[in-house]
């Protein structure tokens, strides 16, 4: 069974209106406000889309602030990496059954053939290659037995992504803290405080750099001690 988590971490839900952490009815939302659906035509050139070959839109247009980090909506590996500002920075991650494509990014920061958990930091919003705004641009193709794409003709073999999208499982929803200055960051999850990283490798490993906060010793000190997640011998 496919699911896709949402992959952006701030979606604008209608001019200056910004969520963080959107849910899947806020995804929807903000797509029909502020950004286009699947197999729809708001180009300013109506003939945009069939000059591509294309019936009409082959993705999800989600308006996202610029450098709003880009999540990878699934488990897999990068199969494909554009670093091209004239025809857009993009990604494509492979699953057993299905491939992700994200596009019009300010910058990639994945490489071909690394393994990406749902969730990871992949990429930041921008508006390269053939874009008329900030925004990410999500697509979904199904894929055989052999890895070849599905024919869905009229959209270069895309499939709307939409009724696959779900909320995230519990086990990846927490915060990850650190205070100023300080090396250890942490994950605050159950009402407790676990050790996750020193902050060096943290960044190195996890690539949800952008996502750890900077809080008070004082609100540190309220979340009892759990477990040390990945001990680090060489700090």
């Amino acid at each position: 069974m496919i699911k896709l988590y949402c992959p952006v971490r701030k979606v604008v839900m209608q001019g200056s209106w910004i969520i963080e952490n959107p849910t899947i009815q806020q995804l929807r939302r903000a797509i029909s406000l502020s950004g286009q659906g699947f197999g729809v035509n708001l180009h300013p050139d109506p003939n945009f889309y069939p000059s591509l070959g294309l019936v009409a839109h082959n993705g999800l247009d989600i308006a996202c602030p610029r450098e709003t980090e880009i999540l990878a909506a699934h488990d897999g590996k990068v199969a494909y990496v554009q670093n091209d500002f004239k025809a857009g920075y993009g990604i494509v991650i492979n699953a057993p059954s299905f491939k992700t494509i994200y596009w019009h990014q300010l910058r990639n920061l994945v490489q071909v053939g690394q393994k990406i958990k749902a969730g990871d930091v992949i990429g930041l919003c921008d508006n390269t290659g053939l874009s008329t705004g900030d925004h990410l641009h999500f697509g979904l193709k199904l894929l055989d037995s052999n890895g070849n794409t599905l024919p869905n003709p009229g959209y270069d073999g895309a499939v709307d992504p939409t009724p696959y999208l779900v909320e995230r499982d519990s086990d990846m929803t927490y915060r990850l803290v650190k205070v100023k200055d300080g090396k250890d960051v942490f994950r605050i999850k159950d009402g407790k405080r676990d050790l996750f990283l020193n902050g060096h490798s943290f960044t190195s490993l996890d690539g949800r750099w952008s996502a750890i906060e900077e809080i008070q010793q004082s609100e540190l000190d309220t979340y009892p001690e759990g477990e040390v997640l990945v001990s680090v011998a060489n700090e």
